[in-house]
């Protein structure tokens, strides 16, 4: 008997130490309203390099990188704890789904007010 109960035992815990640690996450409004100036950051760094006679999708990265960190900044977060939590939520994408849901129409509010 005490033998099964040894191998449970030992099954048990290699089991419980082999499991994978969630990270945690930011959470979903917390996470829109970042995602929100993330987007806004990549629009303002695009409008730098504006050539009104055509239309340019090309960044600016040094003031995308001022951006960025102002962004982390403003929301008290570091780099590492976006992109973690940015791979969480691409794991879970349904959750980024609805973030991105109440998202879309907030930035549209934005652009038509801006048009």
């Amino acid at each position: 008997m005490s033998r099964k109960l040894f191998a449970f035992c030992s099954l048990f815990i290699l089991l419980f130490s082999c499991r994978q640690k969630e990270t945690a996450h930011i959470a979903p409004q917390q996470m829109q309203q970042i995602l929100f100036d993330i987007h806004l950051a990549e629009s303002y760094s695009t409008a730098l390099h504006s050539d009104s006679t055509k239309r340019n999708t090309e960044r600016n990265l040094d003031s995308l990188a001022v951006f960025y960190r102002s962004v982390f900044q403003h929301h008290n977060i570091t780099q590492q704890q976006f992109e973690e939590s940015l791979d969480w939520y691409k794991q879970n994408p349904e959750d980024l789904d609805s973030i991105y849901a109440r998202l879309i129409p907030e930035m549209g509010k934005l652009e038509a007010k801006y048009d």
